[in-house]
């Protein structure tokens, strides 16, 4: 009986095959591509391409090409997913379209700073490990609001490959965050990264990185007797950004599908869970932290 990685593996093995054919088509159709999230990095930063799990095709393409990509997708006899305009569907896989990254506004500079590879036997561009490193940090703290063991996963395996080959850039991936005003997610997902795994992270990064003592950890401090965990530092930065806690509330209906394994309709019914999911989570997480053995009085 096959392990659960072998099953995985030959359900990944599929996927990427069709994600070159996928490839090999846009390349034809002058729209240069590159590949995100789980299918990027199941075949370049894992030993096992079965290690890393995904359930569709991630492919970023430049604005002024997206009209053309989904017409090159629809003429291959796919269709889109209901209510969804840029998710598509064949029966077999399903290929998620993106023209742009939710953590930057900086396009030009992702494509610029884009690498090769080859994925599914066929040449392509992935997005250069700092710029990953922040984008994975980000999807997973606002999007999801969730530090799901995965995502961490994902950055111990990019820092160790990218460590094998020319080596993350940190100082490069710091002006990034900071630019993206996102220090605060990128720190925090180093942090549990290192804890987690041990990844060979500078510890002058992390100090870098480390949000400077506030008025909110001041408060916080004079009322429980200690700085505040870092979750709770985010929290405020979330809250203090409307686009951000709403984008944390509301992400896209695949998300949802992904989070909760609801299909539409059923999956809208989860926008109106999610708010009283993430209270529950963020006061059971606060409560936790007040009861925590050896805490000052």
């Amino acid at each position: 009986m096959l392990n659960a990685t072998s099953r995985n593996a030959a359900k990944n093995i599929c996927a990427m095959t069709e994600l070159a054919r996928i490839i090999r088509l846009f390349r034809g159709s002058g729209i240069p591509v590159i590949v995100i999230k789980g299918a990027a990095l199941a075949e370049t930063v894992y030993d096992n391409i079965g290690e890393r799990e995904f359930s569709d095709l991630d492919i970023l393409v430049k604005e002024a090409d997206i009209a053309k990509a989904v017409e090159t997708l629809l003429d291959e006899g796919y269709q889109r997913a209901e209510q969804s305009q840029y998710y598509f569907i064949n029966g077999i896989s399903a290929v998620d379209l993106h023209s742009s990254l939710p953590h930057t506004r900086l396009m030009e500079e992702v494509w610029r700073e884009a690498v090769p590879a080859l994925l599914g036997g066929e040449e392509t561009l992935l997005i250069s490990p700092e710029e990953n490193i922040i984008y994975l940090s980000y999807h997973s703290a606002v999007q999801h609001a969730d530090p799901d063991v995965k995502w961490l996963m994902d950055i111990d395996r990019i820092v160790r490959r990218a460590s094998s080959l020319k080596g993350i850039d940190w100082d490069l991936l710091r002006e990034k965050a900071g630019k993206n005003k996102l220090r605060i997610p990128v720190y925090w997902f180093l942090k549990r990264t290192c804890e987690r795994f041990h990844t060979p992270i500078p510890e002058k990064i992390l100090n870098e990185l480390k949000p400077r003592r506030s008025m909110r950890s001041a408060i916080f401090e004079r009322i429980t007797g200690e700085s505040p965990p870092l979750a709770a530092d985010y929290l405020s930065l979330v809250l203090m950004r409307p686009g951000r806690i709403f984008k944390a509330l509301f992400p896209r209906v695949e998300a949802i599908e992904n989070r909760y394994g609801a299909k539409r309709p059923f999956a809208y019914v989860f926008y109106f869970v999610r708010p009283f999911e993430l209270l529950f989570e963020l006061t059971r997480d606060i409560f936790s932290f007040l009861k925590r053995p050896g805490r000052r009085a």
